[in-house]
Parts: C-alpha cells; structure tokens; sequence
C-alpha cells in the first residue's frame, strides 16, 4: 500500500508547501494559472508504479502477455485477418513489439502514454489539483489502468474527442471515437459525448 499512499500524500505536501511559499499560482506567457505542479507528481509517480507493475497485478495482464507474444509472429495482414475486433490494438501491440519484445518495456509504453495524454488534460483543464486527483482515484476507471490495457488505450482518445467536441468539429470527433473503437468495443459510448454536450440546458 505505501506506493499508493505516496501517490496521494506526496502530491499533498506539494501542495502544503505552495500555500506556504504563496507559489499555489504560476504565470505561464503573461497568464495566470493555477500552479499544476502536484498534478505533475501526482501523473509522474502514476506512471512509475503502472511502468514497473508486476504481471500479477490486476485479472487480465497474463492474457496481454500472452497477446504481445502472439502478435510478434503474426504479419500486419494477420491482424486483420485473425482479429475480428479490436484490430487498433493487436496492431499497436505489433508495431511495439518491431522495437522491443520485452512485455514491461510494453507496459512501460503504454503506462507512459496513459499518464502523459491524462497528465495533460488534467493540468490543463484542472483549478483544484487537490479535489482533481481524489476525484480522479475514486472514479471506477482508475483501478481499470492496471489491468486493462485495452480499455487503457482507449480512454486516450476521449481527451481529443473532448477537444473536439467542445469546438463543434463534428467530422474529427466521429473519426476519434471509430479510432477509440479499433481500441475497445464498448468505445462506441463516446458517441453521446457531443450531443449530450451540446444540449441547451443552461438557463
């Protein structure tokens, strides 16, 4: 457990000690912003503790395993051939395994990936580091990056989908969510993200 109570207390502290050094806002080209440095932490030690997780951790790491390895014999062809979905990630896993064929360097990738594209967002749209991250470590998708790379991979595309979602770029969107798909089925939900955005209810 003291990796996770690193993970919240660390971040914490951070944030303790801008309070009392008045650093808790940063001036970024000429603009104020809320000083996103315990997210920073909060992202950086997120990612180490996904990188060197072992292949015990979480119910279905041993069957990504056993994916990658599979997918290092197979051609590009194959893929689409053997997979009937979800092609987007055997096919990640393919172009990965032509520069390492070491599972934890795998992991590592993807761990990077998740923590940076979620990183991002979250220091760019966050006011409240603090109240971000506990929010963020009780949602049910947090456990979900330990075991589900699938599910993982998939998630990253909701940042763009947001994005675009948010500057009414209809085309961009469907094509992020059928990218999403290629990911994971259940991707397909994103679908709601722009109208239910878009609704008229504020008043």
């Amino acid at each position: 457990m003291l990796p996770y109570y690193l993970l919240i207390f660390i971040p914490f502290f951070i944030e303790i000690l801008l309070i009392c050094w008045n650093r808790t806002e940063t001036c970024i080209l000429g603009k104020t912003k809320r000083n996103n440095t315990p997210l920073i932490a909060f992202f950086a030690i997120w990612c180490v503790m996904l990188a060197l997780r072992d292949i015990s951790c979480g119910v279905d790491l041993r069957n990504y395993d056993f994916y990658f390895f599979s997918v290092q014999k197979e051609n590009i062809s194959d893929i689409f051939n053997l997979h009937a979905i979800e092609q987007g990630y055997y096919l990640f896993g393919k172009i990965i395994s032509e520069f390492t064929t070491d599972f934890q360097t795998y992991l590592a990738v993807v761990a990077l990936l998740c923590t940076g594209t979620l990183g991002f967002f979250y220091c760019k749209e966050s006011d409240y580091p603090l109240l971000t991250i506990l929010l963020f470590v009780t949602n049910a998708m947090f456990p979900m990056f330990y075991s589900g790379l699938r599910q993982s991979l998939a998630m990253l595309f909701v940042v763009p989908a947001y994005y675009f979602t948010r500057e009414k770029k209809m085309f961009l969107f469907v094509l992020t969510v059928i990218l999403a798909h290629f990911f994971h089925s259940s991707a397909v939900v994103l679908l709601f993200l722009y109208p239910v955005f878009h609704l008229p209810l504020r008043s």
